[in-house]
């Protein structure tokens, strides 16, 4: 799995350290691990039927968000799911997705969690099994096939079978986009409702939206049928976006696909459906006001004393309007999916507010809801604490900073603001995410946005396919690690070459022992590259061969091996350059210099070892490195032999100047990888 897990992911490639490969390594492998088959049938109602009725038995082959409390499949996780699975192995992503659409019945309705069977129907509560085919799930399914479709393999073969794949699929992707379009739409052209919410409850502080898959997110507090909800609408333009790609891929006619995204991404459209011009932010519009709060109803006189309910108050009239009061991930949707320009003005507000630490960003990644919403962190109900009101949640995180390496690659007004958020915000979640899974052991459903502690289930295969995606696309080498001025990967800290040791002075009247070498630093250390010493460490990118074939940098590090200033001696690599500051210096008074000069034979080993690697493959330094893995396997081969030659013994390591072995022997231990030199057998 290693080799093909970095052949999919190049995580080491990007510079990432072992421990967190580690954890990207498990992450994946919990999500695989969550790959189920499930059969039996599901419990739906229907307009048409009085009463619950089965769905035909059906068998599911899906991912689930977390074995341990949600063991089913869910509609739109599932889309999140496979934008990993998908990348590891695409025959399964396609599978997966032709079963979810095998679901579809004769209106193009897809239930939205699937509780197959009765292992599955014990872990649900008896109100969430009853499916409506009244209501929607966000389509995420387009998400994981946009991948697909965008990575297209070259060969002719392939591109035959990706043909039948879509062309199977298409049937039911039209169905179950023209179900939205016919079942999901609002009161005014161009205006989409999630259906599903119950505008006669008086036990909720903001009527559950579940449909949205945004649970609790602030909606118009009085559901209506006025309703216009954003999220939805930006959806339904990237359905028709991909809609109209696969058209043209598989010879169908596009156009009124194409041609309903171009409106539904229409600026000045969006603008007036969707814009508050009062908050100068992306809201739904309803029947709302945000004078609402939970109080407990007073007990009736005679009524045994039971603790009452606590029930809805609203204290202002509500009005049609933009539900501008909160600012959250559902403001932000015209930005995840993408449908702005790059010049757009509502482009850089957005970019302004996300960056806002009032608002939604934190050190730990965005916040659901702003900090200065009236339901932020309120409970729904008295049993039910804040879900979709200010925790942090991965897979939203994942849409923003996806949105922002688009914005920050085209040419726009907002180029280079988008790029930094992009650097900065990508940076933050996978510190977080991987900090807590170090605590804890776990990935978790959500993160609390004032700690960065997990929260809700564990583990959370959601999370983890985002994650994934935030390291797949890393950092990169040279931005933690090239040193400009020397050309040259070093460590990075707090530095300075100017230091030595000398000897305090004696006290007046102190016994005349000979005074302790002490560390002087004779000018200020500063932060930077620690470029004053090449050496080992600064060919490890070459050694564990993380370079690309036509890389200038391994251009570079092939030229400065050959270097017999630096590290080249006709006994094999020093470990440290002879230019270094530090070349043979002690480090106590005590310590003779160890990994400062003396020549090692496993880390001329794990040069001898990737040269080879780089002299097989196609790149422009092919030649060179198989002139000098010929030429350093040689001089460490003879030399390694020729002192055991002359004194009987593999040493620890062998002076540089004379090839003489120093240190403690016979070494047994990696001197002795000079047999797979010879041999080659590595």
């Amino acid at each position: 799995m290693c080799f093909r897990f970095e052949e999919k992911f190049h995580l080491e490639e990007k510079g990432y350290p072992p421990e967190q490969v580690t954890f990207a390594k498990a992450a994946l492998s919990n999500m695989l691990g969550g790959i189920g088959y499930f059969y039996g049938s599901s419990l739906v109602q229907s307009p048409y039927n009085k009463a619950p009725v089965f769905y035909w038995p059906a068998g599911l082959y899906t991912a689930v968000p977390s074995r341990s409390f949600f063991p089913r499949g869910f509609l739109w996780d599932e889309g999140f799911h496979n934008l990993l699975i998908a990348q590891w192995d695409r025959a399964i992503s396609k599978e997966i997705i032709a079963h979810w659409l095998d679901l579809l019945n004769v209106e193009g309705w897809i239930p939205r969690e699937m509780i197959l069977g009765l292992e599955a129907s014990q872990r649900v509560p008896k109100e969430f099994i009853v499916q409506r085919n009244t209501n929607a799930n966000p389509p995420t399914l387009v998400l994981s096939l946009h991948y697909l479709l965008q990575t297209v393999q070259d060969s002719d073969s392939a591109e035959v079978d990706e043909l039948m794949y879509f062309d199977k699929l298409w049937p039911r992707l039209v169905a179950w986009y023209y179900w939205f379009n016919t079942t999901q739409t609002g009161d005014l052209p161009g205006t989409y409702r999630w259906r599903g919410r119950d505008g006669e409850t008086k036990r909720e502080l903001n009527p559950k939206t579940l449909t949205s898959g945004l649970d609790d997110y602030p909606r118009a507090s009085h559901p209506t049928e006025l309703e216009r909800h954003l999220d939805l609408r930006c959806w339904m333009a990237l359905a028709s976006k991909l809609l109209g790609d696969i058209a043209s891929f598989i010879g169908r006619d596009a156009r009124k696909f194409s041609a309903t995204y171009e409106y539904l991404r229409d600026g000045q459209l969006l603008d007036t459906l969707h814009w508050s011009p009062a908050s100068g932010t992306y809201s739904d519009f309803g029947l709302h006001t945000k004078d609402v709060s939970l109080k407990r109803e007073p007990a009736q006189p005679g009524q045994p004393s039971v603790k009452p309910e606590l029930v809805r108050v609203t204290r202002s009239e509500p009005k049609p309007g933009f539900v501008d009061s909160s600012f959250g991930y559902v403001s932000l949707f015209p930005l995840m999916l993408e449908l702005l320009q790059p010049d757009s003005s509502r482009l850089g507000k957005l970019l302004q507010d996300l960056r806002n630490e009032s608002l939604l960003w934190t050190p730990f990644g965005l916040r659901s809801l702003a900090k200065t919403s009236p339901l932020y962190m309120q409970r729904n109900t008295e049993h039910d604490p804040p879900y979709w009101r200010g925790p942090i949640w991965i897979n939203m995180n994942f849409l923003v900073v996806r949105a922002l390496r688009t914005y920050a690659r085209i040419e726009g007004e907002y180029k280079e603001r988008a790029a930094e958020l992009y650097d900065e915000l990508r940076r933050n979640v996978i510190a977080n995410v991987f900090s807590e899974y170090k605590r804890t052991g776990y990935v978790w459903e959500q993160y609390d946005d004032t700690t960065g502690k997990g929260k809700g289930c564990r583990p959370d295969a959601r999370k983890f396919s985002a994650t994934y995606e935030y390291l797949r696309d890393g950092q990169f080498l040279d931005t933690l690690h090239w040193s400009p001025a020397s050309g040259t990967y070093s460590d990075f800290g707090l530095h300075t070459k100017d230091v030595s040791l000398k000897r305090e002075p004696a006290q007046p009247g102190q016994p005349s022992v000979k005074p302790e070498l002490v560390r002087v630093t004779r000018s200020e250390p500063k932060p930077g590259f620690v470029d004053s010493s090449f050496g080992y460490v600064s060919l490890f990118p070459l050694m564990l061969e993380l370079l690309q074939p036509d890389s200038s940098r391994l251009g570079k590090l092939l030229q400065d091996l050959r270097n017999e200033s630096l590290l080249w001696t006709p006994f094999g690599l020093r470990s440290l350059a002879k230019t270094s500051p530090l070349y043979m210096q002690r480090n106590t008074e005590h310590d003779p210099p160890y990994w400062r000069g003396p020549i090692w034979i496993n880390m001329n080993f794990l040069v001898v070892r990737a040269l080879r690697t780089y002299a097989r493959i196609e790149g422009e330094y092919k030649e060179r490195a198989a002139e000098l893995y010929d030429e350093l396997r040689r001089n460490v081969i003879a030399n390694v032999f020729s002192e055991y030659k002359r004194t009987g013994y593999v040493w620890e390591q062998y002076d540089d100047t004379t090839g003489k072995g120093k240190g403690c022997r016979p070494f047994t231990g990696w001197s002795s990888l000079v047999v797979l030199l010879m041999s080659e057998t590595f």
